[in-house]
């Protein structure tokens, strides 16, 4: 009864329909909103407003640029409380308390 099969498409294709449904699709304001006091709570704490997701989330991309760049500076420690600001509840869990 429910024979519905869908036409091979390129993957191109596929892409570009995608991109521009994306471009047509506005933000909510309130996202907006709360990016902006996002970014503002950061830099009070003297974060970057540039977020970086390497703590957090891993993926196979990932794996291959830190193979590729073994001799980076390690970065400033950042306070757990910002941690999850950003990820929410993908947040790593907090450090052991020093003893």
């Amino acid at each position: 009864i429910y024979r519905y099969q869908m036409t091979v498409k390129d993957l191109e294709d596929i892409l570009e329909a995608d991109l521009n449904v994306l471009k047509e699709i506005t933000q909510p304001v309130m996202v907006n909103d709360q990016l902006n006091q996002l970014y503002i709570d950061m830099e009070l704490e003297g974060l970057s407003k540039k977020l970086t997701l390497d703590e957090g989330i891993t993926s196979s991309s990932s794996s291959d640029e830190n193979s590729a760049n073994i001799a980076k500076p390690k970065k400033k420690r950042r306070s757990y409380s910002s941690l999850v600001m950003i990820y929410e509840e993908n947040a790593p869990f907090p450090p052991p308390p020093n003893h």
